[in-house]
């Protein structure tokens, strides 16, 4: 018989398991850093090492730990999906000339889901008596969520009531953000909150008035986010509260209650802006000619990228390259802005790896949430709370994912694939056990993940220095050179060598690899000069067109010479040519 292990030894892991999963849940949500060029690596990175510390540290302190998870149909289609994506990303960097690093990146960011995914698996293993064994650690997991909503809602509230306030200053559209970087992502935290509370005081019970504060909190929090994805994925938790019969009265009313009184929030906080001297950026939103806020047309020009690339798409992680450099005409560039994601995860799927492909990852997605959905119906006891919340939380990111790109951030694609591990594990088999990249050692594997993290970090102090240069810093051209050394982030020297340079010595070589980061403006508008410097006219007029359709200030200052007697002189004033696509300047 397997002996249990001692009282002290499971408070030991209970501790450690707090710990890290604040490091894994709370810390990135709350602790807003990083600034450009990538304002969110910071972020990234913080949980990254957050969920490397919570799989090694506590695998350290479990041994039930180290048993390898069941490949249940659904996880099998879970690590199918991501090991598909890893596969199709190192395709594209050798076929499709996608930029290696950026390609390494993303498959770190795949391979560290796969570990995460498995961890989840792992927590749901049951004792010999049939309870689950690591209950406490779920729970305190849970409570993370907790912590990251309710501190947030505290923040968020007042940014609202007190605008001007210099640590936490409020949206310039008058809508509160918490500690996140946009409003749809405090949703988003939010919702994850109230529902890891539901399944806590399903589980704890706490004090009715506790709960029903605690509920409050984070709904007048979500309400002054003024978020329509986030009255949309409030839906969801609805619809958890009317399905299952299983959850107390309490927790019914909750979920089924929080819509509404989301909506009587917003008309509260609507009705009460003149006396309190505060717009509230929900009435604009629902006034916009475009509610959509440029999303509609942002689809259209998707759809016209999988229409002229059905087959193989555009490439991963080139949405931003082909999406630009692709014709749109009559359809206007939504808002005049540059994007890098199709904000709708199927939309962008096909766009990127092409409709047979896209199809084959939605049904693995669908079939391992057919999955969780079964388990969470067919669970009992303690476990049907857990499933459940796993799930409504899952279907919050989802919904999300059907607007913006919640997903290509570690703070949510990690934790999202870890409930998923939630609502999918069961106990071990080995002879159907997965086979991950995590089954031999998850100790190895967190610690190599904390390690990834660390080296990220230390890549990109180059980058940052160029952009934001210390006091006692070196000459510009010294931290570009420098800049350019670094393995995974030198094309951000690149840029900075290409678009500083002198007219009459700019160089195509630069450009390589940086187009594939984000295309925006200034570097359109380099690039354009760059090919006409090296004799290319055809290709630097394509540029110079594309630069044209953004309807920018900065971008239609480039044209301004075409108004003059002088413009036959100027490349960008010709007519257009044929003949050319995004593919002919990879």
């Amino acid at each position: 018989m397997p002996q249990e292990p001692s009282r002290a030894s499971s408070g030991q892991a209970l501790t450690v398991g707090a710990i890290a999963a604040a490091l894994a849940v709370a810390v990135p949500a709350l602790v807003l850093v990083g600034a450009a060029p990538m304002p969110t690596l910071m972020t990234d990175l913080l949980a990254l090492a957050g969920w490397g510390l919570f799989i090694a540290l506590i695998a350290v302190h479990s041994s039930a730990w180290r048993q390898t998870p069941i490949a249940s149909a659904g996880l099998r289609a879970l690590f199918l999906l991501l090991g598909g994506m890893v596969v199709i990303a190192v395709g594209s960097a050798a076929l499709a000339s996608g930029p290696p690093r950026i390609v390494v990146r993303d498959v770190g960011m795949l391979l560290t889901a796969c570990a995460v995914l498995a961890a989840g698996a792992r927590l749901m293993q049951p004792a010999n008596h049939g309870e689950l064994r690591h209950i406490q650690l779920i729970s305190v997991l849970l409570l993370a969520f907790v912590c990251a909503g309710g501190l947030n809602a505290v923040v968020a509230i007042t940014q609202y009531l007190a605008p001007g306030s210099t640590w936490a200053p409020l949206n310039v559209e008058g809508r509160a953000v918490g500690h996140m970087r946009q409003p749809n992502h405090l949703a988003t935290q939010l919702l994850w909150a109230y529902a890891a509370l539901v399944a806590l005081h399903e589980i704890r019970r706490f004090p009715i008035w506790l709960f029903a504060a605690f509920c409050t909190l984070l709904l007048v929090a979500l309400a002054m986010s003024a978020s329509r994805t986030g009255v949309l994925a409030c839906i969801v938790l609805a619809s958890w509260g009317v399905l299952d019969r299983r959850l107390s009265t309490q927790s019914r009313i909750a979920l089924v209650g929080a819509p509404i009184l989301l909506v009587l929030g917003w008309w509260a906080l609507a009705a009460s802006a003149p006396a309190v001297g505060q717009a509230f950026g929900g009435t604009a939103l629902l006034n916009k000619a475009d509610p959509t806020s440029s999303r509609w047309g942002l689809w259209q020009q998707t759809l016209r990228l999988i229409e002229q690339n059905p087959w193989l798409g555009v490439g991963w992680g080139q949405f931003n390259f082909a999406w630009t450099l692709t014709p749109m005409e009559p359809i206007v560039r939504s808002g005049g802005h540059t994007f890098s994601h199709a904000h709708n995860l199927f939309l962008h799927w096909a766009a990127e790896i092409g409709v047979p492909l896209a199809l084959l990852a939605t049904g693995l997605l669908g079939l391992a949430l057919w999955r969780a959905v079964v388990g969470a119906r067919q669970a009992s006891g303690i476990e049907a709370p857990l499933r459940s919340g796993a799930l409504a939380m899952l279907g919050v990111v989802l919904m999300h994912s059907l607007f913006e790109f919640p997903l290509w951030h570690a703070n949510f694609l990690l934790p999202a694939v870890f409930l998923f591990g939630i609502a999918l594990g069961k106990g071990a088999e080995p002879a159907v056990a997965a086979r991950t990249f995590a089954s031999a050692s998850p100790t190895l594997t967190g610690g190599l993940i904390v390690l990834a993290a660390v080296v990220v970090f230390h890549a990109y102090q180059p980058i940052s220095h160029l952009y934001h240069p210390p006091e006692d810093g070196a000459t510009e051209q010294a931290r570009i050179d420098s800049a350019r050394q670094s393995p995974l982030f030198g094309h951000f020297g690149d840029r900075f060598a290409g678009t500083l340079a002198a007219p009459g010595s700019r160089r195509l070589e630069p450009y390589r690899e940086i187009v594939f980061e984000h295309l925006d403006v200034q570097l359109l508008m380099s690039w354009s000069q760059a090919y006409a410097e090296a004799g290319q006219l055809a290709h630097a007029h394509y540029l110079a067109m594309r630069l044209k359709e953004l309807t920018q200030p900065g971008a239609q200052r480039f044209f301004e010479v075409c108004d003059t007697p002088l413009s036959l002189n100027f490349y960008q004033c010709s007519q257009p040519r044929s003949g050319i696509g995004f593919r002919d300047f990879r």
